[in-house]
């Protein structure tokens, strides 16, 4: 599915493929959640990396991208890794590297220890991605400004989700690409978050002073966005942002 000028999903997965220069680009993987949880009390099985890992050798097959971009958030944790942790990230980057030529990490504000893998794996840490007409920035500060006509601003960070509710009061959540413009000209994706278990931020329910992202607070008409549901059988064209958040306060 375009999702914009070149710019296309990679269904049914929370990933894009920039086409012109043979990429795919996911972000928030938060690899290690589990062992974050389990030093807070709370057991959650060990299934996302394996979960990750095979949904991106996926998206290498469908689209034979040579390079993966990770827009921020490879990490879970903030602070410094246990032994576990450290081997669990390496073999992680390791796999990732075998399964696309190139493999370029934007740093997000998870990724404060990523700079230590950099000599171990063949991977590129950058703090934006600019080339061509993308530039890809994790999103948890303002995006520079335009450097290329009809650029494209591609981020993560906010781990967007749409709530929906049925006639009895139950309600899903469902992870969703949201795509519009920028208050300076831009096209804006924001991505879902490529990990299956983090949570998300409501867009749909919480204001818009409340997002964690300054691009989406400060720099863009977030009612105005469309709205691209992910869900493991394909993608769904959802109303405008505006209007989901008008019936959710319905």
């Amino acid at each position: 599915m375009e999702l914009l000028r070149g710019v296309f999903g990679i269904e049914p997965f929370p990933a894009v493929l920039l086409k012109d220069v043979r990429t795919a680009v996911i972000a928030d993987m938060h690899i290690g959640f589990e062992s974050a949880m389990a030093n807070m009390g709370l057991f959650v099985p060990k299934v996302q990396l394996s979960q990750e890992l095979e949904a991106l050798r996926q998206v290498g097959k469908l689209t034979s991208a040579e390079r993966l971009l990770i827009a921020g958030d490879v990490k879970h944790e903030f602070g410094e890794f246990n032994t576990t942790g450290f081997r669990e990230l390496l073999n992680a980057l390791e796999s990732m590297r075998r399964l696309f030529s190139k493999l370029v990490v934007v740093r997000g504000n998870h990724d404060t220890y990523l700079p230590k893998f950099t000599g171990k794996v063949d991977i590129e840490l950058l703090e934006e991605f600019a080339e061509g007409r993308y530039l890809v920035a994790h999103g948890d500060v303002e995006v520079s400004s335009p450097r290329t006509e009809g650029e494209v601003v591609i981020i993560g960070h906010e781990h967007p989700v749409v709530v929906l509710y049925d006639e009895v009061g139950g309600k899903e959540r469902i992870p969703c690409f949201l795509v519009g413009r920028l208050y300076d000209g831009r096209d804006i994706i924001v991505l879902p978050a490529f990990s299956t278990l983090v949570s998300g931020s409501e867009v749909n329910v919480m204001p818009k002073e409340e997002l964690l992202s300054p691009v989406l607070r400060e720099s863009a008409d977030v009612d105005e966005m469309d709205v691209i549901g992910v869900t493991e059988f394909g993608y769904m064209h959802l109303p405008k942002l505006g209007v989901l958040r008008a019936s959710a306060r319905a």
